[in-house]
């Protein structure tokens, strides 16, 4: 009489392996969402230095930002293009407006609830012109600030953002 091996797999053993094929995917799959968040939130800190150069070009141009200062927060995807005013850098500067908004918009962990993407301001003050920059960033669900003195600062709301380095009270 002939003994037969059985040389596959058991039920068991093949749940066993599937099991540990899902745990690690999944957790793949999580490190590839967080790093994705950080690419954004880089991009936006990238594009919001390109405004800055373009807001620099402009003062030296106009002596002033004001061309492309709105004092205006952007909340939906026109309001890049009928919001900033104008001057020689509008067109760069509507098309890094509405890059920012893209990285960002719909975030339902942004603190205004209503897609409150960037903000953009200049500040006037015994002719003394300053601007500031605001973006959320939506990996460190925080906003963003860059300003006039080079300052710059990850800020958190409600708690007097305003005053944060690089926000509107602290350009």
């Amino acid at each position: 009489m002939k003994s037969r091996l059985n040389k596959g797999f058991t039920l068991i053993e093949l749940l066993v392996v599937i099991a540990i094929i899902g745990l690690l995917s999944s957790i793949v799959i999580s490190s590839l969402a967080t790093a994705r968040l950080k690419g954004k939130d880089a991009s936006i800190k990238q594009q919001m230095s390109q405004l800055r150069n373009l807001l620099e070009l402009n003062k030296i141009d106009y002596d002033s930002y004001a061309q492309l200062q709105p004092n205006t927060w952007f909340n939906t995807a026109g309001s890049c293009a009928s919001n900033i005013p104008g001057g020689n850098y509008y067109n760069q500067a509507v098309t890094i407006c509405n890059a920012i908004y893209a990285l960002n918009a719909n975030d339902p962990n942004n603190f205004m609830g209503n897609n409150y993407s960037m903000y953009m301001g200049e500040q006037t003050a015994n002719n003394n012109f300053k601007y500031s920059i605001m973006a959320w960033l939506p990996g460190k669900k925080v906003y963003y600030c860059m300003g006039s003195s080079g300052k710059s600062s990850d800020t958190t709301v409600p708690n007097n953002f305003w005053n944060q380095a690089g926000c509107y009270g602290n350009p």
